[in-house]
This record gives C-alpha cells, structure tokens and sequence, in this order.
C-alpha cells in the first residue's frame, strides 16, 4: 500500500469537504478524549474553630447525598446520550468518505442517518467486543476493593504476616490480569475499527462483523500498526503543540507567576486567564476533530484497499427523512 498517497487522499477528502469536521468534533465525544475540571471547597478558618467539629444537620448530609446522586444521574445519562451520537458520527463519516472517494455526493445530514440507522448494531458489536474487557474490569474493581477490606481487617488484627500474605497474593493475581489485559485491549482495539467498517460498509451482522474485523487485522497487520503509528505520531506533536498553546496562554495572562509567587490573582488576571484558556480548548477542538475526521478517512481508503471489495451495496438508495435532522 502507498502510504503516502493514502493520506493524500484521505486529507484531500476532509479538506475539500469540511462539514466532515463537524462529524469528527462528534465522533470523538465518545474516545475519552474529554477535558475534565474539578472544582476545590474551602472552609474559611474564622468560621471553624481549632478542636471543633462543624455542626453539620442530618438534613443537610441527605440534601448533599441526594444532589450528588442526582447529578450523578444525570452525567449517566449525558454520557450515554453523547456516546450514542458518537457512534452514529462515526459510522457517518465512514460512509460519507467511501461515498465521496467515488464521486457520489453526500453530506452531513445524509452522513449522520446513515449512522444512525446502523446504531443498534454498532452498539450491539461495541458492547459484546469489549465484554471481555468489562468482566475483567469489574473483576479487578472487585478484587481490589475485597482485598482493602481484607488488609484492613488483618492490619487492625495486628497479623502483620497475614497482611504480607494478603498483599502479596492480591498482588501476583493483579499482575497476572494486567499481562492479559494489555494485550487483550491491544486487540480488540485494533478489529474494532474494521469490524465498524463491516457494519458501515458491507451491512453485517454483529458477529459477522466482528469475525470480518479480525481476518482483516490478521491478513494486514503490519501495514495497519504502520498506519497506527502514524497517527499515533501525529496524535504526540498535536498533544505537545495545545501543551504549548495553554503554556503560552498561562504565561501571557500572568496566572503561572502570580501562582509560582504565592500571590493572588486580579479579577483582570483572572477574566484574561479563562478567556485564553476557553480560546486555547476550542482550537484544539478544532485540531482535534480535524485530525480524527482525516485518522476516520484515512483507514477507511485503506480499509478498502486491503478488503479489494466494492463498498456501500447500498450507497445510491435514498434514506428516508430523519426528524432530528430536519
């Protein structure tokens, strides 16, 4: 394969038709490429007395249960919602760049329905490829949470040889799931890219899907870790290039000095602070999606290459309007 031209052509794809970006802004909502905040409470010190516990109403410990409870309900189901629609997008932008690599026309609308008719299946392949995955996870979680509470036990019993033997047990089967788990992810990570393509492109069943993903990880290994590590490269200098943007943007507002100084910050430092750092997310979440749309076409022009076969048996068919894309 010539690496080369395919990511040509798989940037020629993306750059002539930029609406694609839109679907890889949303493709990548759901790979754990999110940005986090966290937010730290303090208790002013006139308000609490040294050797004093705060009197706290039982009231207002089920009102901070309930509200954490509540917001907790709601970031599941907001992440459910924006994983779905990550999964439509990037069955979208799959069809959508095999469509316009043979000169038929497409768009974001038709992209996204197209997507989302295959979702049931798309989840279906997601959810029974990384079962594996899941039952070992909870496995471990399991395992890790009984043996605090066993060392606990044994520590307050003051069996310190019991302790060793807890620790270093628990430790040797941990280490024993870790050695299958990476390699194991290593796998699944790489059929489940071709097993998509199988749903998108020849309309497979789930298990069909994940048996078509794994022939073409085994017939085209090498030119596919190359590819990888392509991006993988690409992913590196993009990660250092937004470092050095929010670097920039930390330096220029003045945050990093007055911080490094033990001072406090001016309302102007601080409005100067958040407007960079907003500034600086939403480039490089552009950048981001930018390069995820480009990754998506990339593999999918040599997804076709290394299958041989026609795609889209049903490419020219009308889709039916979707109203929530009207």
């Amino acid at each position: 394969m010539n690496y080369m031209e395919t990511l040509k052509r798989g940037w020629q794809v993306t750059w002539n038709n930029k609406w694609l970006w839109l679907l890889g802004f949303l493709a990548a909502l759901g790979s754990g490429g999110g940005f986090g905040s966290s937010a730290n409470t303090s208790m002013d010190s006139s308000t609490v007395t040294p050797g004093t516990t705060p009197n706290i109403e039982p009231g207002m410990i089920a009102a901070i249960i309930g509200g954490a409870a509540l917001v907790f309900c709601i970031a599941f189901v907001v992440g459910i919602l924006l994983w779905l629609v990550s999964l439509a997008s990037k069955g979208g932008l799959i069809t959508s760049v095999a469509e316009l690599d043979r000169g038929q026309p497409s768009s974001f609308g038709r992209a996204f329905r197209q997507g989302w008719r295959k979702l049931l299946p798309l989840v279906g392949m997601t959810l029974l490829l990384f079962s594996v995955l899941i039952i070992l996870a909870i496995i471990l979680g399991v395992g890790f949470a009984g043996t605090i509470a066993a060392a606990l036990g044994a520590g307050a019993s003051g069996g310190s040889d019991a302790l060793a033997s807890i620790l270093g047990t628990a430790g040797f089967v941990f280490l024993c799931l870790l050695c299958l788990l990476i390699p194991l992810s290593l796998v699944l990570n790489l059929i489940y890219p071709f097993a998509y393509r199988g749903i998108m492109l020849r309309d497979l069943r789930v298990m069909d899907s994940i048996r078509h993903g794994w022939r073409v990880l085994r017939e085209n290994l090498g030119e596919i870790l190359l590819l990888g590590l392509i991006f993988f490269v690409i992913n590196l200098i993009i990660s250092a290039i937004a470092a050095l943007i929010i670097g920039l943007v930390g330096i220029s507002s003045g945050m990093f000095a007055v911080l490094t100084s033990g001072g406090e910050m001016s309302t102007a430092q601080i409005v100067a602070a958040g407007v960079g750092m907003l500034a600086a997310f939403v480039i490089f979440a552009i950048i981001s999606a930018i390069v995820t749309a480009w990754r998506s076409a990339t593999f999918t022009l040599a997804y076709e290459q290394w299958t041989g076969k026609e795609a889209l048996k049903d490419s020219a068919a009308p889709l039916p309007p979707t109203p929530m894309m009207s």
